[in-house]
């Protein structure tokens, strides 16, 4: 999901660059007033200016994050201080570690640097003793309730255009989307947000069923002959997108919170979501930054 980035000139790694960061791009520079498949169909100046979104470089999304989205730390850093980054710093999920050899040893400049992701630190903790017998009993209902984003503002998470009402009362949510609501509508939700994946629900006579999983990832069937795919509901969008059928990740309120984590590795998923038992209702996320939060 991450790849480092090297400037030429500099001779050294300057960022790593997500798919986050790439659909964040595309959806505030491009599509932000683009509202039907019509338009970008039929329309030639439209789509030219969408087209010519794929001559824009690596360094025009460097560039709209700012350099201080990049940290790189040095191999013999703590690892609490590289946690620290993957908790404060929104959407890092890999960080650049230099391992280049003092220049007395390697007799070149050459930098040489790794990645290290938040999978890498979460198997560090499952297989170490002592830092997984810390939380390992924690069940997931109370991660959930320390992780939540908390808004005090008027403006709903859940709709682009949609306002609350005046209240007092500080309201925890869940990002969601509809599974009839477009994709488009689910990737620009996240990027104003900045989430990297929403809930995909089916809500009936009062009640949400979890279908689905909108991830920053699904931005990759984005090209040339594909962009107007974005405009189909969501759910089919998935469905178009993805080669294979992708099962849901899910624990219960009561799941030890190490085997949370053992489920997000397992499954190579950033986040797990958590469900009632008998209803199966969705009540909320652990992401790996949540988990990653609770050593630190």
């Amino acid at each position: 999901m991450s790849l480092p980035v090297f400037h030429e000139e500099l001779n050294k790694f300057v960022a790593i660059v997500n798919l986050f960061h790439v659909m964040k791009y595309l959806m505030l520079h491009v599509y932000t007033d683009l509202n039907n498949r019509d338009e970008l169909e039929y329309d030639k100046k439209t789509r030219n200016d969408v087209i010519n979104l794929f001559k824009d470089t690596v360094s025009d999304i460097i560039d709209s994050w700012g350099a201080y989205a990049f940290p790189v730390h040095l191999a013999d850093d703590p690892l609490l201080e590289v946690m620290q980054e993957f908790i404060l710093k929104p959407n890092t999920y890999a960080i650049l570690v230099d391992t280049s050899q003092p220049r007395e040893k390697t007799g070149s400049d050459t930098q040489r640097v790794s990645v290290l992701t938040q999978r890498d630190a979460i198997n560090y903790i499952l297989n170490d003793p002592e830092l997984r017998e810390c939380v390992q009993d924690v069940p997931a209902k109370n991660v959930i309730q320390r992780s939540w984003k908390t808004f005090t503002e008027r403006d709903d998470p859940n709709q682009l255009l949609h306002r609350l009402p005046v209240s007092n009362v500080q309201s925890s949510y869940v990002l969601y989307i509809s599974h009839l609501v477009s994709a488009l509508t689910g990737f620009r939700s996240m990027a104003i947000h900045g989430v990297s994946s929403m809930a995909v629900v089916d809500k009936q006579d009062g009640s949400i069923k979890l279908l689905d999983n909108l991830s920053a990832s699904d931005i990759r069937h984005f090209t040339e002959d594909t962009m107007s795919d974005v405009f189909l509901p969501v759910s089919d969008y998935l469905k178009k997108v993805r080669k294979s059928e992708r099962k849901l990740v899910v624990c219960y309120e009561d799941t030890p919170l190490r085997e949370v984590m053992e489920l997000a590795v397992k499954n190579s998923v950033h986040r797990v979501w958590v469900i009632e038992q008998e209803s199966e209702k969705p009540v909320g996320e652990i992401s790996m930054t949540d988990m990653l939060a609770m050593y630190a």
